[in-house]
This record gives structure tokens, sequence and C-alpha cells, in this order.
């Protein structure tokens, strides 16, 4: 078959001794391509080598100090797999799944257009190790006809999604594809600018029953997708969305216009996947609000309900950052939380976000609000002009001060991280813990009562805006604020530590929302002959309720044997995810002492002479 195929290799080398007391698998390389976001294992690869066995790019040499040179080959294409992290029901009692017991599950693609390519056309699969290259099956229970919003965490370089759902039956899943993300059609048809039109879909699948889709420049909602007897058909057609212009749609002779699905933010062009903007991480059971301002508006990742308003000029910029956007100010707007700590959390509570500011007004005196309350009653927190120091206190009383010499002053254009404790002594007045930058705690014992006393001058938090307390420029903040958090307990410093230490881990948070209900037709039902166009998708997948694989990257070593054996790629093969070298990062996993074995002492694997060889290889 004529055919190249160009992708690059990695060679991984390394001297190692492993004590004889450890397992094989106690030095495990893990591989990135996104720059650390997920790894990639190569435990099976090195067990086997350890073990004596063959694997294809990989040897192991005795050398004469004790240690062991191993040295592994592989492919930067790996396979990708989802995860779903979290999900929610939204009545719809038009379209939304039936009640019932449902079985959900995810898949990836890594290429832009599927379905794009003439029917029999050459595709080539991934023959590695996964045969159901999709996500762990989440089960969700419906108990009044719902749409299903699935939270779907995936690797960053995915270019679509392929949404399964299914009912178990005698312990095993009938798992059905309902949705591809960036699925793509042929228009079969001229069309003119009328809405009056009917779209006219060459292929023999369809879109979902309505959407919005993108032709040339156009882009086109409709609200009926039905099969006309030789076709699929859309109808009920609204042209010129998002202020493009309704035109003229003509083949070229002798081919098929694309049409593409621009359901999501990717505008329904080369790869459409909703943007990961909707942080679903496990979170902490005290954690009453939780604002991450990742998104184009400020969302309460706690309470979804509660509507977080934008006061004045209140942009967002992924410029500085803890990981995907922050708020940014410029001192002339402020976000107004809406939740109100009096009611909710007056005696015990605890606040913990990111700061980096940029400048002060000029030729002014009054010190800027991190935070306050819009009757100057409440909590705050300001940055004194003099020392760059935080400061904060309730209503009138400044409880640590602008000058506290325990106080550390704040970076300008660099990042602080600020955490803030209130709580109940033991003679049942409010006390105060600051930390900045995990630095030991600041504590400051008052005389202000807690707010469910009858006392004067009772503790009142109030609900908090960030950024100002007014559109006074003077006195609002101009900077970056971040990872916004309030919790109604007292943390510890090891607690608001461990926070910072979860978020610098970069840890797998970052969802994309996909919505399922009935408007979205079964992929292997009549009419439907995806798999002519595209076999490399399964349109059915029978699982176990237990099945799928977890979230990550994989290896999947077709094309590191195709290349070391006979040069020879077969119909029916593809390559996973071609990667850039520039995002590739190396780590080891170490397992040291075998608790098993408790007369030998403590052991850990050494390391040592780690080299890395990026060429570029082909086949054909």
């Amino acid at each position: 078959m004529a055919f190249n195929v160009f992708f690059k290799k990695g060679r991984l080398i390394w001297d190692e001794y492993i004590p004889p007391s450890l397992a094989n698998d106690a030095l495990v390389p893990q591989v990135s391509f996104d720059k650390g976001y997920s790894w990639m294992s190569l435990k099976d690869q090195v067990k086997s080598l350890r073990s004596g066995n063959n694997v294809y790019g990989g040897n192991i040499e005795s050398l004469n100090n004790g240690f062991k040179q191993i040295d592994i080959s592989f492919t930067y294409t790996p396979t990708a797999i989802p995860k779903i992290s979290d999900y929610s029901l939204e009545p719809d009692s038009t379209n939304g799944l039936a009640p019932g017991t449902y079985y959900f599950a995810v898949g990836c693609l890594n290429y832009d257009t599927p379905c794009m390519n003439p029917a029999g056309s050459d595709n080539y699969y991934a023959t590695g190790q996964f045969s159901e290259p999709i996500s762990k099956l989440v089960k969700i229970t419906i108990s009044s006809k719902s749409r299903v919003n699935l939270f779907v965490n995936y690797p960053e370089y995915t270019r679509g999604l392929c949404i399964y759902y299914g009912q178990e039956s005698g312990g095993t899943v009938n798992l059905k594809l309902y949705h591809v993300t960036n699925l793509v059609q042929l228009l079969n048809n001229n069309i003119t600018a009328s809405s009056s039109e009917t779209i006219i879909l060459k292929n023999k699948y369809p879109f979902p029953n309505n959407g919005i889709i993108k032709i040339e420049n156009e882009y086109i909602k409709y609200t009926a997708c039905n099969w006309n007897g030789t076709n699929w058909a859309l109808t009920g057609l609204t042209r010129g969305l998002y202020n493009t212009t309704p035109a003229v749609h003509t083949n070229p002779t002798g081919e098929n216009l694309p049409i593409y699905l621009a359901m999501y933010e990717g505008g329904g062009l080369y790869g459409e996947i909703p943007s990961r903007i909707y942080a679903r991480p496990d979170l902490d059971s005290r954690l009453v609000q939780y604002i991450n301002f990742d998104g184009t508006i400020p969302i309460d990742l706690i309470n979804s309900e509660l509507e977080i308003d934008e006061i004045g000029e209140v942009n967002y910029s992924p410029s500085w950052t803890v990981l995907s956007s922050s708020l940014k100010l410029s001192g002339q707007g402020y976000i107004n939380t809406n939740y109100n700590l009096t009611s909710n959390i007056a005696d015990s509570g605890s606040i913990h976000f990111y700061i980096s500011f940029e400048s002060f007004v000029d030729n002014e005196t009054v010190d800027p609000y991190i935070f306050g309350t819009s009757n100057d009653t409440g909590l705050w927190m300001r940055i004194s002009r003099v020392t760059n120091k935080p400061y904060f206190g309730v209503g009138d009383v400044t409880i640590i001060g602008s000058e506290d010499f325990r106080v550390p002053s704040l970076t300008k254009n660099n990042y602080d991280r600020i955490g803030l404790v209130w709580r109940l002594n033991s003679d049942g007045y409010m006390e105060f813990d600051l930390t900045i930058n995990g630095y030991p705690f600041i504590t400051e014992p008052t005389l202000i009562p807690k707010y469910s006393s009858n006392e004067a001058n009772r503790f009142t938090p109030g609900v908090l805006l960030i950024g100002g307390v007014s559109l006074n420029p003077n006195t609002s903040f101009n900077g970056y604020i971040d990872d916004w958090r309030v919790y109604n307990s007292a943390l510890s410093l090891e607690e608001f530590n461990s926070i910072h230490t979860y978020m610098m881990s970069r840890p797998n948070i970052y969802c994309g929302k996909v919505s399922i209900d009935n408007s979205f037709k079964d992929m292997s039902g009549s009419n439907i002959t995806l798999g002519d166009y595209e076999p490399l998708i399964d349109t059915i997948i029978n699982t176990s309720v237990n099945g799928g694989h977890n979230f990550g990257i994989y290896y999947d070593d077709w094309l590191m044997e195709k290349l070391l054996t006979d040069h020879t790629i077969l119909s029916g093969e593809r390559i996973t995810y071609p990667i850039e070298s520039d995002t590739i990062q190396l780590r080891f996993d170490m397992h040291g002492y075998d608790p098993s074995n408790t007369t030998s002492g403590y052991y850990s694997p050494v390391l040592k002479n780690i080299s890395l060889i990026v060429s570029e290889e082909s086949l054909g």
C-alpha cells in the first residue's frame, strides 16, 4: 500500500539499581505529552524487560558497577481515555430520558473530522491493548424525565468525544453510541439563502434532532433531523446565526461541501468539544463557596444556582493565573459573591485565595480593598499603599494593622496566597488567624462577640465584595485574584498548605459539559450505517458494569512493532494522537521498602544518567 505515516519517537535511557528485596516495578517511568496534565505509564514495558522478556524497542544491559541500563523506545502516539467526573440532572418533560437506571461512558477521538472521508476509504486503527477505549462507566438513576449533564474530563489534545449510554441486563451493559461531538456530514443538495430550504445530508447517519451546524462561513440552526426515505434531512432552519450572512451553498463538481456540528465553543471546524471551563474537583465537604474564575462569567461551583454579580469593569485573564484564568480588575469594578457569611458561617470560617496586585491609583491616600462589604460593617481586607501589606478588620475595628511587623509584604506583579480564619476562643470572643504564602499563623484575639450572642458589636462578616466596595477607583483593587474559596470551619495551617499543594499539582479537575437527552439518535439504529464511513468508531459496546478504563493516556505499541519488523501498515490500523515534542515531560515513580519483609531494612531504587532522544520515523 502506497501510504506513508510520519511520527515522532522517543528513546528513553537510564541507569538503575533495584535492591533484590523490591519488586521489578519499584521504578516506573511516566511520560506526559501535555506538560504534566496527564501521564502515560511505561510500567508494563519496563517490568517485561526486567523479567527477561522481549519488548519492541526495549533493551536491558548489566553494567560493571552493579547498575543496569534500560533503553526503551516509544512512539508519541498515546491512547487517550476520558473520565466522567460528575453529572447533574435537569428536568425535561419533553426531551428528557425516561425514568430508569442508565450507564454512561465516553471515548476520545484524536482527529478533527470523523466521517468526512468517502465511504470505503482506508482507516488506520490502533490495535493496542484497548479494544474498548472508553471511560469507566458511570451509573445514573433518573426518577423523572430529565436531561443528563455530563461533566467530562479529557486530555487536552482530544479533538472529539463519543458519548455512549445503555442499560444493564444480566450483568452486561449494552452501550450504544448517541453522540459524536465533532461529527461531520456532507451536503447532498445545493441550497439557497432561504430559511424554508431543506438541507439534505449525503451520508447515512444523522445529526442530533436539533442543533447548530456550519456550512462554509455560515452558522445555521435547525429544529429537526428526519429520514426522508433515502437521506437524512435538516428542517426548521434559522439562517445566518451568530451574525453570519445567509448564503448560497453550491457543491463543487464531483464533490460535496462539509457540514460541521457547531454545538460547542469550537465553532464547528476541526474538532468540536466543550471547553474545559467547568471545574468539578473532589471538593471538601466544608467548602461553601468556590469561584475559580476560569470561564467567561464567574460561577460558584458549590452553589451553581447562586448568581455571582459583576459590577463595573470586570475581566478574566489567562496571562496571570493559578490554573486556567483569573479575575482581572483594573480599579473600575468588583465581584459581588452574594453569599451571606453572617447568616451561614459567622462563628467559624476560612477564606483562601491567590492575589497579585499591579499598581495603586496615583496621588491617593486611601488603601484599596481586596474585599469588603457594601455597608462597611462586615469583614474586610485592604492593602497598604505604604507597606504593600494586607491588613483586615470588621466594620470600624482593625484587627491586624498595615504596619504589623509579623505580616509580610505582598509582591507586586507576582502571586501570593492568603488564608484567613475566624473562630471562637474559649471566652466566646472571635479570634483570627492570617497566613501568607504558607508562613505560620499570625493569631490575633479580639473582644468581638459571636454573631449569635445578644451583645452589641457582634461579628457580622456580611456578603463579601471581591475587589472593592464601590466603583470608586480610589478604593478599588487593581490586579488579579484567583481561586476564591470559603469554608464553614476554621482550617489549620496544614490544611491551607494542602490546598496550595493540590492546586500546584495541576490535578485533572477541568471538564466540559455535554448534555444528553432524547434529541440524540441511536447511532446503531435503523437507516444508519456509520461504520461504512467511520469504522474506527464503535456504535455498540457490550461490557460489564465495571467496564472501561481509568482516565489517562496509555501506550499503544503497534507503530513500534511495525517499525522494527516488516515496516508495513495493514488496512484497518490508525495512529492515535500525534504529539509535539515540546510538550513532553518525564518523571519516575519510585516504590521502596517491602512491608512484607520486616528483616531486610528500608531500601529504595537508585536512578541516574537519564537521557531522552527524540527522532522522527516513518512507515509506508
